[in-house]
């Protein structure tokens, strides 16, 4: 077999030498994939899985089953946290459906901030420079 090292593997949210986007898709990939997958198990209409392109995921301006009570937000909305239902979901502590279900009802502070980064930074500004 190969050395584990020479693997793809998921990267960790402190690894600042990967890309903020891979570590992004890393989380997403453990955390919520196993339901938000083709054959999931649940009616999203987006994919989280980290080796599909983020254009495959339906992930960005992604319209979201639960809206939270507004029609303009998005599942992840470039450059607008309080829009991007994701970022609420796996930043709550109930009410909104805290994601992901199982597991912890603590907060996992590193990756919302991770998230909230890539919105903020990264998805704003590949937003910017396509218009």
């Amino acid at each position: 077999p190969e050395a584990a090292d020479s693997l793809p593997r998921h990267y960790l949210p402190n690894e600042e030498r990967i890309s903020r986007e891979a570590r992004v898709r890393s989380y997403l990939d453990v955390n919520c994939a196993h339901c938000h997958m083709a054959g999931g198990g649940t009616p999203a209409a987006w994919d989280v899985r980290a080796q599909l392109p983020l254009a495959a995921t339906g992930l960005i301006g992604g319209i979201p089953m639960n809206n939270g009570g507004s029609p303009l937000n998005r599942i992840v909305e470039p450059g607008d946290p309080a829009r991007s239902v994701l970022l609420r979901r796996i930043a709550a502590t109930g009410g909104f459906t805290r994601m992901p279900p199982v597991g912890s009802n603590i907060i996992d502070q590193m990756n919302v901030e991770l998230v909230t980064a890539w919105i903020l930074r990264d998805l704003n500004a590949a937003s910017s420079q396509r218009h």
